[in-house]
């Protein structure tokens, strides 16, 4: 029985994130699904190698953090311990993510006017 919770609970986990998702979200991931299917083989397969390494360093940062918290967890725990885990991270890294873009647009913006600036005062020169 418990394993049937466990694998109810990861297909809850995977399924969630689209449930709960913002019809933006659906569209996105809509449009990066056709995308997917347009790609070559070979971009394909360099990705699912660069998702199975980024999957490998997560497993890895998990168990570091596990062994860090100096917590004796159960199989059961430990498997909602990295289930919490990721679902943290992934939010630290989306914050993340939006902090950048808005420093991003912000710098981009700044640049843009100091070359306006620029360009106009070379013209203005004969």
């Amino acid at each position: 029985m418990a394993r049937l919770a466990l694998s109810l609970a990861a297909f809850l986990v995977a399924t969630a994130p689209l449930a709960l998702a913002e019809p933006v979200q659906k569209e996105r991931l809509q449009d990066n699904l056709e995308k997917w299917k347009q790609l070559p083989p070979e971009r394909k397969a360099a990705l699912r190698r660069n998702e199975f390494f980024r999957r490998k360093r997560v497993i890895r940062e998990i168990n570091d953090a596990i062994a860090k918290s100096g917590l004796q967890l159960t199989e059961e725990e430990r498997q909602l311990f990295t289930y919490r885990y990721a679902q943290e991270r992934r939010k630290i890294e989306e914050e993340l993510r939006a902090e950048m873009e808005r420093k991003r647009r912000a710098a981009t913006e700044h640049l843009l006017s100091n070359l306006v600036k620029e360009f106009e005062a070379e013209k203005a020169t004969p």
